[in-house]
């Protein structure tokens, strides 16, 4: 742990492993562990492999700052992904 202090490092990332048995209790436990540990460390926390809605509202819930995986789209061309971009409902006014 203390070596995540030293590190030159700007986001913690939670692999697709933990994210894919957000369903039960100790593991939803677990990925808020790991994100309030990644806050309190002032590093931004990435979740992998999001599929699911509930896997989805788990990771706000915790307060994930950035989510990833088939549930937002699949892996895309440069052009398609600009396009996907530039069309992804943020849910933010204005």
């Amino acid at each position: 742990m203390s070596l995540l202090t030293r590190l030159p490092i700007d986001y913690l990332k939670i692999d697709q492993s933990f994210v894919a048995e957000l369903g039960g209790q100790d593991n939803k436990k677990l990925a808020f562990m790991i994100i309030n540990m990644a806050k309190a460390l002032n590093l931004q926390t990435v979740a992998e492999g999001v599929e699911t809605p509930l896997q989805l509202e788990r990771l706000r819930q915790a307060e994930c700052d950035v989510m990833q995986g088939y549930h937002f789209s699949k892996p895309l061309p440069v052009a398609d992904f600009i396009d996907f971009c530039r069309n992804f409902p943020t849910g933010r006014a204005g």
